[in-house]
């Protein structure tokens, strides 16, 4: 985990050439330890799941364990009113069936409908109920919000200190919002302009809020994500033992490929691209569409892909097969190019043995 936080890190400041203030972590993932990690990189919050509280009012900044990394943890309601696979806003049979496509095309033609309705049996999605469902759900979301923050407990005795305002922390992927959901853009923009005209709710980042109401109070979080029960085993499951399996034997084989660094360019390069590929495999979401039959073909077929990927490599760096390397590095570095830039000091020069860093 310590390596791909860093890597993280490292492309934020690279791209945006600061340090990032705060950090998601993927599927709102934590388990003790994160934030000293976080903290010895400059990190001063964390977002989390309201699981990790563990009873403490999710209206409040905390700072987690003995650190000064503030934890802001994201709304329930706000997260099940908009995301939840049954209930959530998308699910309206008004809206496009993001999911159901024409094959010749690709062009997505039908609206939901209805739950669990076939293709053969939807109807044509048409536009301008849609817009107007997704104004009322803008206003139903934004009714739902200034119910949790006038139910919000008062400070002190929480986690801000006196004076303090209570926060409702409405954080989504961004491919939910038009491609997962494509009436998202517009509710968007509604609630946007809706809450910038408010009296009442005001809008803020967690950085600007954290400046004004910082914690009084630290927290002991407990281990969670945001999976469907709370823990790991949205991910971690009989369905994706083998994934598992794989990904940690292919992380040790990479520990042990280090020695290649010290090699010519050309295998300093292949060692570069075998690290990319682990860190495609290491996606949370290959074991998620496995889990949840999503998709599941193709999660399973990109998978083994970067699997097979990895073994081409290590195989002909361990067998000193330059010749073979240098033809075939090319086409993998142009299919798998996530951070370009990747540096192996990250992956390797840190002390992190490989038991640690799965």
């Amino acid at each position: 985990m310590r390596a791909q936080v860093l890597l993280g890190l490292e492309s934020h400041r690279r791209r945006f050439g600061v340090n990032p203030a705060g950090f998601w972590m993927p599927e709102c993932a934590y388990r003790e330890g994160l934030e000293d990690l976080l903290e010895s990189e400059g990190v001063r919050y964390v977002l989390i799941d309201p699981s990790a509280l563990q009873g403490l009012p999710s209206t409040d900044p905390y700072y987690v364990g003995s650190s000064r990394v503030a934890a802001i943890a994201r709304s329930e309601r706000a997260h099940r009113n908009a995301w939840d696979e049954h209930t959530g806003y998308p699910a309206d049979d008004l809206y496009k069936d993001s999911t159901k496509y024409y094959q010749g095309s690709g062009l997505h033609y039908w609206k939901v409908t209805g739950p669990n309705v076939s293709i053969e049996n939807k109807e044509i999605y048409a536009p301008v109920p849609a817009q107007a469902r997704a104004f009322d759900h803008a206003r139903h979301f934004i009714k739902a919000i200034a119910e949790e923050l006038r139910a919000a407990p008062a400070s002190p005795g929480n986690g801000a200190g006196a004076g303090a305002k209570p926060v409702v922390l409405a954080s989504y992927d961004t491919e939910f919002l038009g491609h997962g959901w494509k009436e998202g853009i517009y509710w968007l923009e509604i609630i946007l302009r809706s809450l910038a005209r408010s009296e009442g709710i005001r809008m803020t980042t967690p950085s600007r809020y954290l400046e004004q109401n910082p914690p009084s109070t630290s927290a002991t979080l407990g281990l969670t994500t945001w999976g469907t029960n709370k823990d790991d085993s949205t991910w971690i499951n009989p369905e994706t033992a083998w994934m598992w399996e794989a990904l940690g034997e292919t992380q040790k084989t990479l520990f042990g490929l280090e020695d290649f660094r010290r090699g010519s360019a050309l295998e300093n390069r292949a060692l570069e691209q075998a690290a990319r590929e682990v860190l495609l495999l290491e996606t949370s979401d290959w074991p998620y569409m496995v889990a949840k039959n999503r998709a599941k073909d193709y999660s399973i077929e990109r998978f083994c892909a970067h699997l097979e990927r990895f073994r081409e490599i290590a195989g002909m760096l361990e067998k000193g097969d330059i010749d073979k390397l240098e033809s075939m590095l090319g086409e993998i570095e142009e299919t798998d190019n996530i951070f370009a830039q990747l540096d192996l000091e990250t992956i390797f020069g840190r002390g992190i043995p490989p038991e640690e860093g799965n």
